[in-house]
C-alpha cells in the first residue's frame, strides 16, 4: 500500500487532485511586470536638510566642542556637499594660562597655531610655561636642558641654570628631575646642524646618580648619560652602554664611542678619528663625529 504522501506525489487520490489544481493555477497567472525598473537603492542624500544620511560626513557647521570636548572651541565647516568636515579652525584651551595641561604630551597639536612654543604646564610647584615640542619624533617633548659643552654649577638633577623656560635659543635647566621622576623618552638636538637623536627610556626606569653625573637606562639597554667629567672644561649629554669606568662619562673610552650618540668630552680625542676635542657625534657605529668642538647648543628633550 502506498502512502499518502507518495500517492500525492503521482497525483493519486484527493491529495494529489489538489496539488493538480495547484500546478494549473500557477501557469495560468501572468508575471507580474515591473516596467524595467531596477533596485537603485537608498535615495540620494539631500545636502543641508538637517539630517546627517548616508553619504554625508555632515550636513552643516558644527561646534568643535562637540566633536571633542569642553577644552575646545571654535566650529568645523562643513564642506563640498557635505562630504567633507573641515576642523581647520577648531582650537583647544589646553596649554593656555587659564587652562594649563598636565605636561606637552597632554596638547593636541592639531588644536594649536604654532605647535612649536611655550605653553603653560603643570609644573612640579603649580603652573608655569614650558617649552614644548608636540610635532617631532610624535610629539609631546619638554625642552629641559639647553646649554653648551661648559662647566654645570652643580651636580646634574640638582640646579637650575639661565634663562627659565629654558628656549632652543639661549641657556637654561630645569630641575627636570622633578618634573619628570620616571620619563618615557628623551631626544637630544645639536641646534647647530638640526640633528636629534630620540630614544625610548626602558619601562620601569628612574634616574640613577653617582658624583656630578646622572644617568637613566634606555630601552634598548644602553643609557642616556649627563656626564660626571670633572677634570674637563665642560659637561656633555650622550647615549651610550655605561658598561665603562664609573658607567656616568661621555669620555669615548672603552668602545663607549663606536655604540654612542650625542656630545662627547674633550677626553674623547683619543677615540675619535677626526676630531682633537669635544665632538658631537650622530651617527652610531664608527669614531667619526658629525662636528668637531661644537659651539651651538645640545637640546635636550624629555617626556
Amino acid at each position: 500500500m502506498l502512502l499518502r504522501a507518495e500517492r500525492a506525489e503521482r497525483g493519486e487520490g484527493e491529495a494529489g487532485v489538489v496539488l493538480q489544481s495547484m500546478g494549473q493555477l500557477r501557469d495560468r497567472v501572468p508575471p507580474v511586470d515591473l516596467g524595467g525598473a531596477e533596485d537603485i537603492g537608498p535615495p540620494a542624500p539631500i545636502c543641508g536638510n538637517g539630517k546627517l544620511e548616508v553619504g554625508e560626513a555632515c550636513d552643516g557647521d558644527v561646534t568643535c566642542q562637540s566633536l571633542h570636548d569642553s577644552t575646545w572651541f571654535g566650529m568645523a565647516s562643513c564642506e563640498g556637499s557635505c562630504t567633507d568636515l573641515n576642523t581647520d579652525a577648531c582650537r583647544t584651551k589646553l596649554g593656555t594660562e587659564a587652562l594649563p595641561a598636565s605636561s606637552c604630551a597632554a596638547i593636541p597639536s592639531d588644536g594649536v597655531d604654532d605647535p612649536v612654543g611655550l605653553f603653560w604646564i603643570e609644573g612640579p610647584d603649580g603652573p608655569v610655561q614650558a617649552w614644548c615640542d608636540l610635532i617631532s619624533a610624535d610629539g609631546g617633548w619638554t625642552l629641559v636642558s639647553n646649554r653648551t659643552y661648559s662647566e654645570i654649577p652643580g651636580a646634574w638633577g640638582t640646579f637650575t641654570e639661565g634663562t627659565l623656560p629654558p628656549t632652543p635659543g639661549a641657556l637654561g635647566v630645569l630641575l627636570f628631575t622633578s618634573w619628570f621622576p620616571a620619563p618615557t623618552g628623551i631626544r637630544l638636538v645639536y641646534t647647530g646642524n638640526g640633528q636629534s637623536i630620540t630614544r625610548a627610556v626602558a619601562p620601569g626606569a628612574s634616574w640613577e646618580s653617582a658624583g656630578l653625573g646622572l644617568r637613566i637606562q634606555l630601552a634598548a639597554g644602553d643609557y642616556a648619560i649627563f656626564s660626571d667629567q670633572p677634570a674637563t672644561p665642560g659637561e656633555s649629554v650622550c647615549i651610550t652602554s655605561g658598561t665603562f669606568d664609573t658607567g656616568y662619562k661621555c669620555d669615548g673610552n672603552g668602545g663607549q664611542l663606536q655604540v654612542g650618540q650625542g656630545l662627547f668630552s674633550a677626553f674623547a680625542e683619543d677615540e675619535l678619528c677626526n676630531c682633537d676635542n669635544f665632538a658631537w657625534k650622530h651617527d652610531i657605529g664608527g669614531c667619526e663625529a658629525s662636528v668637531c668642538e661644537p659651539k651651538g647648543f645640545e637640546s635636550v628633550y624629555l617626556r
